[in-house]
Order: structure tokens, then C-alpha cells, then sequence
């Protein structure tokens, strides 16, 4: 197994058009953009190449300070559902190989109907066991599903490790220790409440990338008058 370093992730994303700047785009938290990492630009290259960028993510979070503490027997590596819900068993493969006295355990969280995180109850002998907790994301825009994470394992959760950041977040203001993020992407974001410009752009809301057709069924299509209540949209509530 490969361990991909920046540089070459920086390049894989850039030969394969992850980053996608055609429409606008609304981010989880319900905030929109002119841009959006599309991570599942990477699945037709291959497992590999996915494992290898995974690799590269963890061997730069230990590079940076990621560590555990000498008594640690059980590490529970969460991947959230749904966007890296299939991330922790290669990172947890990596680490093992570098902690073998350590287990490291692998789970999910799930989503209930109003789209928040929780725990399944049969996943709760997992996290019982766990000593410490490592979060692991795909892309961070506002932090949405880390607090959602940290919030069910208050204090517990050491640290969050990422493929790329692209909201300018440090670990405090996600309430975790430590935070790893493999890229750092600098991406504008904006409030429609606040600031609604955008949307008038021209360009089209995608309904396939991020949460567009949530948006376009609440509102269609721009432009749109001045009379529409964009806090009204579900993710705001």
C-alpha cells in the first residue's frame, strides 16, 4: 500500500476535476458556495488510489502530533454517516501496523429522521470499549457533523482527522483537541440569510452535489424575488 503525500493528492484532485466550480452549491450547513469537493470523483480510480489518499491523510496527522497514550489498548475510529462511512478500516489497517499493541475499532454513526447523528444501539458495546476516539471525515465545510459527534461522546473524542478542510477550522471552535486536516482548501462561504448575492449570479443551484435539491425543492431555481424568506430553509432550523 501506497501512502499518497500532499503534493500528490493535491494533483490527483486536480487531474480529476474533484473540485467542481461550475454552479453554486449549499453546503451542510445550509450556508452556499461557488465551489464544492466532490470526493466521489476519486471512486472510479480505483480502491487503491482511495486507500493511498487515506494513507497520506493519516501519515500527515501523525506527522503533525496525532499520537496515544501509553495505557490505550482500544481506539474506535468513527467514520459519520454517510460521506466517510467507509473510511476508518483503511485508516485503522494503517495505524495498526505502526501501533500493533493497539486495537483499533471501527463504527459509524447513523442518521436519525431530521438528519442528526446518533448512535445505534447495537454499535454501543463498540464505543463502551473504546479508551479513545478518533473522528474521521471526508470534507469539513462548517464542522456541522463533528459537533453533531461530539455532542453523543462529551470529552471523549481526542481528535478529528480529515481529507480536506475548506472552512478555515481549528480544533477549538469544533470543540475537539486536535484537528488534521490532510488539505486545506481556501473556499468562499456565505450566509444566504445574510447575504443572498450569490444566488443571483446566473449560475444554477446543483441538485446533485451537496444539498441543492433540498434547496431547489424549498425554493426552485434563481433568480429569485426579494419577497423569499431563505431562513426558512430546513437546515437553519
Amino acid at each position: 500500500m501506497e501512502v499518497y503525500n500532499l503534493k500528490t493528492f493535491k494533483q490527483i484532485l486536480a487531474d480529476n476535476a474533484v473540485i467542481a466550480t461550475d454552479d453554486i452549491y449549499v453546503y451542510k450547513s445550509g450556508f452556499i458556495g461557488n465551489a464544492y469537493i466532490n470526493k466521489e470523483a476519486l471512486a472510479p480510480l480505483g480502491a487503491n488510489v482511495v486507500s493511498n489518499c487515506l494513507c497520506g491523510m493519516t501519515q500527515n496527522a501523525l506527522d503533525n502530533g496525532l499520537s496515544f497514550k501509553s495505557d490505550t489498548k482500544n481506539v474506535l475510529i468513527i467514520g459519520p454517516a454517510y460521506g466517510a462511512i467507509s473510511y476508518p478500516p483503511t485508516v485503522a489497517f494503517y495505524l495498526h501496523a505502526l501501533f500493533p499493541k493497539i486495537k483499533f475499532i471501527t463504527a459509524r454513526t447513523e442518521l436519525n429522521s431530521n438528519g442528526k447523528h446518533f448512535i445505534p444501539e447495537k454499535l454501543n458495546p463498540l464505543f463502551v470499549m473504546a479508551d479513545e476516539f478518533i473522528i474521521v471525515e471526508d470534507i469539513v465545510n462548517q464542522g456541522t457533523t463533528i459537533h453533531e459527534v461530539v455532542a453523543l461522546l462529551p470529552d471523549l473524542v481526542n481528535s478529528v482527522i480529515c481529507l480536506a478542510d475548506r472552512g478555515n477550522n481549528v480544533a477549538k471552535d469544533l470543540g475537539i483537541n486536535n484537528f488534521y486536516p490532510f488539505l486545506s482548501v481556501e473556499m468562499e462561504q456565505f450566509d444566504p440569510r445574510v447575504n443572498p448575492s450569490l444566488l443571483n449570479s446566473g449560475r444554477q443551484i446543483n441538485t446533485v452535489l451537496g444539498k441543492g435539491k433540498m434547496w431547489v425543492e424549498a425554493f426552485g431555481q434563481p433568480p429569485y424575488g426579494d419577497d423569499v424568506d431563505f431562513s426558512t430553509f430546513s437546515l437553519f432550523k
